[in-house]
């Protein structure tokens, strides 16, 4: 359990989350494998939440970017 705990970890640090710990123990190497798992939602929570806020932040760019070329249209006309 221990190696394939190392090696999940070992994948994470590397920024590849497609896998989890699969371990179902009862001691400490279960104790280690769920906080993995708690880890790794945690990371997939977080990564979701920076896609959205960058899409919203493009988004807004664009319409601030619109919204600008319309006022010096606007003013030069």
């Amino acid at each position: 359990p221990m190696l394939a705990l190392t090696a999940i970890a070992k994948q994470y640090a590397a920024g590849d989350l497609r896998n989890t710990a699969e371990i179902k123990n009862s001691d400490e190497i279960g104790e280690l494998a769920d906080s993995l798992k708690i880890m790794h939602n945690n990371f997939v929570r977080m990564i979701t939440n920076i896609r959205s806020a960058s899409e919203q932040l493009a988004t807004a760019s664009e319409q601030m970017a619109a919204s600008t070329e319309q006022v010096t249209a606007t003013s030069e006309g």
